[in-house]
């Protein structure tokens, strides 16, 4: 293997806390909200697992202002992803029946109009 490619490595793995911190933030993932939606470790630690809320690309640049000294790929940003945080692309969304709650009370706003 290259030397080179291995000290990128390294260097990516320095950052990997780094990473994991920003994609926990408030901000920028939320809580999955069910009973069930936990991921387990190797360790057999249950842990919540975590659903990010914006883009990739837009996480990688405000990891990328916060931390301007640090030399850090967007293909490695993307690799270092542990497994109860889920991109948002890949999951079955919660949906609401919001339509047809709209459409009932705008029936109800014309009957009583």
């Amino acid at each position: 293997m290259n030397i080179r490619r291995l000290t990128r490595r390294r260097e990516a793995a320095k950052m990997r806390q780094k990473v994991i911190e920003i994609r926990e933030r408030d901000e920028n993932s939320r809580n999955m909200p069910g009973k069930g939606d936990f991921t387990k470790s190797e360790t057999g630690e249950k842990t919540q697992t975590r659903l990010l809320t914006g883009y990739l690309s837009s996480l990688y640049h405000k990891f990328m202002s916060e931390n301007p000294d640090v030399k850090l790929s967007f293909f490695s940003f993307t690799r270092i992803r542990p497994a109860r945080i889920r991109l948002t692309a890949l999951i079955t969304r919660n949906t609401c029946l919001f339509a047809k709650h709209q459409t009932m009370s705008l029936i109800l706003k014309s009957l009583t109009s």
